[in-house]
């Protein structure tokens, strides 16, 4: 009798493990953030990586809960025009 309760409750607690795993992965995909260039104009300077063209852009990071935006951040970053990858940001 003890030791079928005990193997009752185990599968009860690992299936309440599962179900809250699953709104973690869940939780997860639903909130994202995006980075938009809003304009950007090319400056002195060069790319370490590959060694082209250096912009300064006006980026706009949008935080997002279920794809509605509900936080919004302006900021300045020194970035590839090639490659994108962002060499100086100005947060």
């Amino acid at each position: 009798m003890l030791l079928s309760q005990s193997g009752e409750e185990g599968k009860r607690n690992r299936a309440s493990l599962s179900l809250s795993l699953s709104y973690m992965v869940c939780f997860c995909f639903l909130v994202d953030q995006k980075s938009v260039v809003r304009r950007s104009k090319p400056v002195a300077g060069m790319c370490s990586r590959c060694r082209h063209g250096a912009t300064v852009a006006d980026m706009r990071t949008l935080t997002r809960f279920c794809y509605i935006p509900f936080y919004c951040k302006s900021w300045k970053a020194i970035m590839c025009s090639f490659c994108g990858t962002i060499l100086k940001s100005y947060r």
